[in-house]
């Protein structure tokens, strides 16, 4: 009995210990399209988690999908341009 009730606590402690840390780690994943400003489609922009290694070059058609935390900034450059969108905020930096 004393067993059974030490591995209950034990299962209990381990669900509100692991569980927040778990769900805090969630990632999302960001898709979209880059274009210029006509709409035609950019190909080979980079886009990358900002302080990251996190990162991957739009396709023929400009698309792209990253999968990234919540509150990431994403880094878009193309040979020497660069713009900054915050997930969080969206705000656009030059």
């Amino acid at each position: 009995m004393r067993n059974i009730l030490f591995e209950k606590s034990v299962r209990f402690l381990c669900l509100f210990l692991f569980v927040p840390l778990w769900l805090g780690a969630q990632n999302i994943t960001v898709t979209g399209k880059v274009t210029d400003k006509s709409g035609e489609p950019l190909t080979g922009v980079t886009v990358i988690e900002k302080g990251t290694n996190n990162g991957i070059a739009s396709d023929v058609n400009g698309s792209y999908s990253l999968s990234v935390p919540r509150n990431a900034t994403l880094e878009f450059g193309l040979f020497r341009l660069c713009a900054s969108i915050d997930l969080r905020s969206g705000k656009k930096s030059d």
